[in-house]
């Protein structure tokens, strides 16, 4: 259990990622003085990014769990089959992100609470869990036999390649 004091880290700067840095530079913030008494710095984030990569890992996440079901068929089962299919891929979708960003973000808040983990720590695990089971899902479609499901593994492994070499630069 960990004992030393928290840290407020209201003031430091938000960790962004690379990609954004290079894509979206920032730009001075065109906010008033006083805007602290109505929205706290630690609520303020980098909007444009956040809601970047957030319809990018919700879009892609889509595809994926879509590339999950078992679209093909023989015969005259392969139109009942893909409406079936069609009909679940919203839900299973749904319940795939709620296992992969609602359950590890509970059991990280539950953790802060416990004080077990500082807040800045469940905050990188919770993020490091998300990306994780995104990652082990791309490679599983990377491997695929159907080319679709290759593409868009591609595609996140792609991302965290260029993420990772922005990093690095």
């Amino acid at each position: 259990m960990k004992t030393e004091r928290l840290i407020d880290d209201a003031a430091l700067p938000r960790v962004r990622t690379a990609i954004a840095r290079v894509f979206m530079p920032p730009t001075p913030p065109v906010t008033p003085p006083g805007v602290d008494l109505f929205l706290p710095a630690k609520q303020r984030h980098h909007e444009k990014e956040v809601l970047s990569v957030a319809a990018f890992c919700g879009v892609w996440s889509f595809l994926a769990t879509g590339c999950f079901l078992p679209w093909g068929g023989h015969g005259w089962m392969i139109l009942p089959r893909a409406l079936l299919c069609l009909a679940m891929w919203f839900p299973v979708w749904i319940v795939f992100i709620q296992c992969v960003i609602v359950v590890p973000g509970a059991l990280c808040v539950l953790l802060t609470r416990s004080r077990v983990l500082t807040e800045r720590e469940s905050g990188l695990l919770g993020n490091a869990l998300a990306l994780l089971i995104f990652s082990i899902a791309a490679c599983l479609l990377f491997v695929s036999s159907c080319l679709p499901c290759r593409i868009l593994g591609g595609i996140w492994l792609s991302a965290l390649a260029l993420e990772g070499i922005l990093r690095a630069l």
